[in-house]
């Protein structure tokens, strides 16, 4: 069983957790959570440095999230993590 951790490092708003193969985000919908799936640790460091650490904006989830919370009527979509 894999162990979950939060990066305290991590500044985009749906990233909820990860563990050495997963970063785990917000999902579209309430109760609902996205998993960015790694082939190897390395890929997973790249990505959290790259997006979740870094200008997440350019991220594709953030991107896909923030498109359909706030662009769109989404009704009562959850609200960013942080």
């Amino acid at each position: 069983m894999s162990k979950h951790y939060i990066d305290k490092g991590c500044l985009c708003p749906y990233y909820k957790h990860q563990d050495p193969s997963l970063i785990y985000c917000q999902g579209f919908t309430w109760g609902t959570t996205l998993h960015v799936a790694f082939d190897n640790r390395a890929g997973l460091k790249e990505y959290t440095g790259k997006f979740c650490k870094g200008n997440f904006k350019d991220c594709r989830v953030y991107q896909g999230l923030f498109k359909d919370s706030y662009e769109e009527d989404m009704g009562d979509f959850p609200a960013p993590c942080h």
